[in-house]
């Protein structure tokens, strides 16, 4: 029926053993990204940014990673659109921020580092027009 109510209005859609798994996929992911929001299950992976010229770090990109009950760790692009369907990107977007503010913190009471340090966060532009986002930021 959802399948039907994609392809636009008038539409049916047969059914198929193939939709019904790919059904139960997205079902079980979605249950495993809701209860991973509050169980720990979302982590950054730190890719550093270097200075040109090879003398110490400017920051690092932080790459968000969702890890299942398998122990994999999936890559935005396999759960991001599902956290924006399911209603959940609020609540990682507010913990990806939460995360970054405590590292960042903890490079600031770091005597070793007297530059500038930053840590680069990649957001989807559906979240960027969010109208709740500059107040998170705050």
């Amino acid at each position: 029926m959802y399948l039907a109510k994609q392809q636009g209005k008038n539409q049916y859609e047969l059914f198929d053993k193939r939709l019904n798994v790919e059904y139960k996929k997205r079902s079980f992911l979605a249950s495993q990204l809701k209860r991973g929001i509050n169980q720990g299950a979302f982590k950054f992976n730190y890719l550093p940014i270097a200075r040109l010229n090879g003398k110490g770090l400017l920051g690092v990109d932080a790459i968000l990673r969702f890890k299942d009950v398998n122990e994999q760790e999936l890559l935005p692009e396999a759960f991001m659109p599902l956290l924006l369907q399911i209603g959940e990107m609020l609540a990682v977007v507010e913990w990806m921020l939460d995360e970054t503010c405590k590292k960042l913190s903890i490079v600031g009471r770091d005597a070793s580092v007297n530059d500038p340090f930053s840590i680069s966060l990649s957001l989807p532009v559906n979240v960027l027009l969010l109208e709740e986002l500059p107040s998170m930021i705050q």
